[in-house]
């Protein structure tokens, strides 16, 4: 049972129980946020009239995910990553 990257973090980390409602909440939130970003982009680009708010906020929102993704600023938090 693996259609994203987070299902198998979930299955190891939480008891088996739980593990469709929590599921079924992390797939919620993840279109709640699809639906709420276009949303909001569309918003921006009638009210400014053109695109480029809407992809300047995109391209601030991918700096951030790069700087605090896998391999970004963090990465050598953990101990046993550096030797």
């Amino acid at each position: 049972m693996a259609f994203s990257t987070v299902s198998p973090v979930i299955e190891t980390r939480i008891l088996k129980d739980p593990l469709a409602t929590i599921m079924g909440f992390i797939n919620f939130l993840a279109n709640l946020g699809a639906i709420l970003v276009v949303t909001l982009l569309d918003w921006l680009r009638e009210t400014t009239g053109s695109f480029v708010w809407a992809f300047l906020i995109l391209s601030l929102f991918a700096l951030f995910a790069a700087a605090l993704g896998e391999g970004g600023l963090w990465r050598f938090q953990d101990l046993s990553l550096v030797e």
